[in-house]
């Protein structure tokens, strides 16, 4: 849940690998947020738009104070789909980038100040309808 985002501040909320995200943070660079490089997909708060492969995806809804951002990844007949979802609403659903046997973890990054999130644990949830059928793998 977004607690506090005052203007100039900004949220990035998604997943990525871990080994591409610390490697891009330790030889600085400034872009090492869900969706900058080609192992990461991101929401961005500001614009609404999915970030993947260090650019722009697709443009949805932008979120703020008092959303609940939320990211899943469910099994389908297409694939493993990544789904964004904003106060209990399907934003994104896209097929998964990654190979069976990547290591893919939840990410967030914070940018300007007095931006506050709470998360919460990882859990099997209940989808949304609109999510196609499929086996739920986590959000």
């Amino acid at each position: 849940q977004i607690l506090n985002l005052p203007t100039g501040a900004a949220v990035y909320i998604g997943l990525g690998d871990a080994e591409a995200q610390q490697r891009d943070a330790r030889f600085g660079n400034k872009q090492a947020h869900p969706g900058a490089n080609a192992d990461g997909m991101g929401y961005y708060s500001k614009t609404g738009e999915l970030l993947h492969r260090g650019g722009v995806h697709r443009t949805g809804i932008p979120f703020g104070r008092g959303d609940t951002i939320a990211v899943a990844v469910v099994r389908t007949q297409r694939g493993k789909c990544v789904t964004f979802l904003k106060n209990d609403r399907v934003i994104f659903q896209e097929l998964a980038w990654w190979t069976d046997g990547s290591l893919i973890y939840p990410h967030f990054a914070l940018s300007g100040p007095g931006a506050k999130v709470q998360l919460s644990e990882l859990h099997r949830s209940n989808l949304p309808n609109e999510i196609e059928t499929g086996n739920f793998v986590f959000a």
